[in-house]
């Protein structure tokens, strides 16, 4: 009997943690690592410590015979405060591509970046995306953050970007409130759980 009970809490603590199991992402920079963006859909300068998070989302739709013709994904991006590149996840080659929350850990961040919600990440749809850092929440169209639509001839594309304290502490900054993305600083106040 006991052995059943064993086993039962076993098995109840391993759907558990599969139920709230986080997808951490890999960073595929590598040879881009250090790579200058001068995309400002993706990224803007920012002050010293200010670092920009952003998405790329893509979508393409061409028939082909024997397939739908649509191929779609998204790109997230860490860009220090000269926009050089010093991570690339791709959620979708990750294999274990379970969800939100999407986990970063890097040895750059002094903290662990968590992308709370996502939206929009087959490059059809509005793209959104929140994310967790230190002690702030950052969301599109909150924050100046932003998303603009890049679509060319057959593609579908949204680029987003949100710039953020490096070291995690939004609240020494009296301006804080009046920074916007592109400005010296880091833009608007962090959104509240």
């Amino acid at each position: 009997m006991q052995f059943k009970s064993l086993l039962l809490q076993v098995a109840l603590a391993s759907v558990l943690s599969q139920a709230t199991a986080e997808c951490q992402l890999g960073n595929k920079a590598e040879n881009d690592a250090g790579k200058k963006e001068t995309d400002e859909k993706l990224c803007k300068s920012q002050g010293e410590g200010d670092w920009t998070f952003s998405m790329h989302t893509h979508a393409v739709s061409v028939p082909v015979p024997g397939n739908n013709g649509y191929v779609g994904g998204a790109d997230f991006y860490i860009f220090d405060n000269e926009c050089k590149l010093r991570g690339k996840y791709d959620p979708g080659s990750e294999g274990n591509d379970c969800g939100v929350p999407y986990i970063i850990k890097e040895n750059f961040l002094d903290w662990v970046l968590s992308v709370t919600d996502v939206g929009g990440m087959s490059g059809s749809g509005e793209a959104y995306f929140s994310f967790k850092y230190g002690d702030g929440k950052f969301s599109i169209n909150n924050n100046h953050c932003d998303c603009v639509d890049a679509s060319h001839d057959v593609t579908a594309e949204q680029k987003c970007k949100c710039a953020f304290p490096v070291n995690g502490d939004s609240s020494n900054d009296p301006d804080y409130n009046k920074r916007s993305i592109g400005s010296s600083r880091i833009m608007g106040r962090a959104v509240e759980n």
